[in-house]
């Protein structure tokens, strides 16, 4: 579902970078971070509360979809009354009617059917894959409808707001349930919800910290540059990643009465997560030149360099996120809202020092730096639940930062004008050679250590019983 997202996603980026500018981007970015901060307030954690219940009912469900259409309600009112708050802090009056626009995508969001968490809570993958797919495509015809007869901004507000209907419809077609109002379970969710609500808002407000520093510093063509930039980066870690936590918290809420078996399976997946992060972090920091220049063109070259920051950032990031799903199982959501929020307080100075001393453009490599001072102190978080030690996380780690180390220096020793004069056939020869490097190094590592357990071992597991089945045939 994510890759089909994420295609369809790329395609209508590449589409509408060449129909509008960065400053398209950038007003429409000002206008949704504003939308978001005021729109998280409503994400109290009902669906995953659901998700994590062991036998929840009628009420439970008709609760939580009260609490999301009363939110929806309360929230889209203050979205528009805000407007003129956020046009003045932005310093660009053109995020004020945008921004009263996007407050009806609030009003209307509540009352998207809630039925449909019983996907992810049976496993059903097949109907989320629809689900998600079918809302994708929707927004896709309609905002690209939009750019090529308005050529502006409006395009993108119209493609968000006729999404967000178009997922509420499809909600209802594709799952049976019909909702209620029902106050019943009030009491019971808001127990489990408040904490995981105060750290949604913590982790929105630090994952958008940069983008809300360079929105007060920097222009809206810088916005936009930096918008994209992200996106970008952060592509391949989030859709690689994101499948596994969507199938993981149901997953580990079988496993939370057995701490041995919880911890193994969690450092299991932690390998491939880093494995996964690191080769397609580095591997988009080293060729991102390129890869702006081929996706998005020329006017957007200049993004390049944010994205070396930032896909670095983001492989690390998504390594470190993974604790956040232990701690959601095991109903530690008080431990993660409170580490959500020291984070956010502890990267604040670190961007502003940032910004101070070397401008706007600072923000990339200080949010990386950050990052990286802030991961081990996930970890840490973890020890009321069981001990993640150093030694096992160099061992999950040691292979796969050696092979992308092997592959950066591969790419920086040859000069970028030996791999080819058309920047998409060098961009096609680069990844083919860094994910050849780096597999190459992967497996000779991993042959050298006496072949340990780990991702190594379940992938070429994995390929030798495909082998074997060919044979077989």
């Amino acid at each position: 579902m994510r890759w089909a997202i994420r295609s369809i996603g790329i395609v209508s980026t590449i589409i509408l970078a060449r129909l509008l500018t960065p400053t398209d981007f950038g007003v429409v970015t000002m206008a949704m971070l504003f939308v978001g901060i005021v729109e998280v307030l409503g994400q109290t954690g009902q669906q995953a509360a659901l998700i994590r219940h062991p036998d929840p009912e009628r009420e439970h469900f008709d609760t939580a979809w009260t609490i999301q259409v009363l939110s929806g309600l309360v929230l889209g009112v203050a979205v528009f009354v805000g407007a003129e708050f956020a046009g003045g802090y932005f310093g660009d009056s053109r995020t004020v009617p945008l921004i009263q626009v996007l407050s009806l995508r609030v009003f209307i969001g509540g009352f998207e059917n809630i039925g449909t968490v019983l996907f992810r809570k049976e496993l059903d993958f097949a109907m989320e894959f629809r689900f998600g797919v079918y809302q994708k495509l929707l927004a896709f015809v309609t905002t690209l409808g939009l750019a090529f007869y308005l050529r502006n901004y409006w395009a993108l507000v119209g493609g968000i707001l006729g999404g967000q209907i178009l997922t509420i419809g499809i909600s209802y077609l594709l799952h049976p349930y019909r909702p209620r109002i029902c106050f019943a379970r009030m009491k019971e969710l808001w127990h489990f919800s408040f904490w995981s609500w105060v750290m949604t808002i913590g982790g929105f407000i630090y994952n958008r910290i940069d983008q809300y520093v360079i929105s007060a510093f920097g222009s809206s063509g810088l916005m936009g540059l930096y918008q994209l930039s992200t996106e970008l980066a952060k592509m391949p870690s989030d859709e690689l990643v994101r499948p596994l936590a969507r199938a993981l918290l149901p997953a580990y809420s079988k496993l939370n009465q057995n701490v041995n078996e919880l911890k193994k399976s969690y450092l299991n997946v932690l390998s491939a997560v880093v494995l996964i992060s690191i080769s397609s972090g580095v591997g988009i920091a080293l060729v991102a030149d390129d890869l702006v220049l081929v996706l998005l063109g020329e006017q957007w070259t200049d993004a390049a360099y944010f994205v070396v920051w930032l896909a670095l950032a983001s492989a690390i990031t998504a390594c470190s996120h993974s604790v956040f799903l232990i701690l959601s199982t095991m109903n530690r959501q008080r431990r993660a809202a409170v580490q959500a929020w020291w984070r956010l307080l502890l990267m604040l100075p670190i961007l502003g020092i940032s910004v101070k001393i070397y401008g706007v453009r600072g923000i990339a490599p200080a949010y990386l730096v950050g990052v990286i001072l802030l991961a081990p102190t996930y970890f840490l978080m973890l020890r009321p639940i069981f001990v993640v030690t150093i030694s096992e996380l160099y061992a999950l780690s040691w292979r796969p930062l050696a092979a992308a180390a092997v592959m950066a220096i591969t790419f920086l020793v040859i000069p970028g004008t030996a791999w080819a004069e058309l920047p998409v056939v060098r961009l096609m020869i680069k990844v083919a050679a860094g994910a050849a490097t780096f597999s190459t190094m992967l497996v000779l590592l991993w042959w050298i250590s006496k072949k340990p357990s780990g991702i190594e071992k379940m992938l070429i597991g994995s390929v030798q019983r495909y082998f074997h089945r060919l044979q077989a045939k």
